[in-house]
């Protein structure tokens, strides 16, 4: 994405986000939840939105909704390295080892030093038994 085409996203207001926020930090799910549809349908390509959206459902075991939502944020914004960690996270917990490590290689890739996704890439290493990369 370059800066003409990032000038086209319309972010929630600070007041919106901060409010989405502060539900997901004070565990109030459902309101979280009621919030974020109503917030998502007026601001579609917040990525911030979209990315507690992931958050919320993946701690409600609704990993394959938090997948979407990841995967829509990177729809908009294919560097945004939060989401490409949290799908990775995801991808792992139901099973899918090679889309995980591929989502962290993205992240290593466009930010070298993020200790989360070198430290997630190595456990999905050692998942699947590939201990010499795992210990890279």
């Amino acid at each position: 994405m370059d800066k003409k085409d990032a000038s086209k996203i319309r972010f929630a207001p600070d007041e919106i986000y901060n409010y989405v926020l502060s539900l997901y930090q004070l565990s109030k799910y459902k309101e979280l939840q009621t919030e974020l549809d109503i917030s998502l349908e007026k601001y579609p390509q917040d990525i911030r939105l979209l990315s507690i959206s992931g958050i919320y459902y993946f701690k409600s075991n609704n990993f394959n909704k938090s997948i979407i939502s990841y995967e829509q944020a990177l729809e908009i914004d294919p560097f945004f390295t939060d989401a490409l960690n949290n799908l990775g996270v995801a991808l792992k917990t139901i099973g899918e080892y090679d889309r995980a490590i591929e989502q962290y290689k993205k992240v290593i890739a466009i930010k070298p030093t993020d200790a989360d996704a070198h430290n997630n890439i190595g456990n999905v290493y050692l998942k699947k038994g590939n201990f010499e990369s795992a210990a890279i």
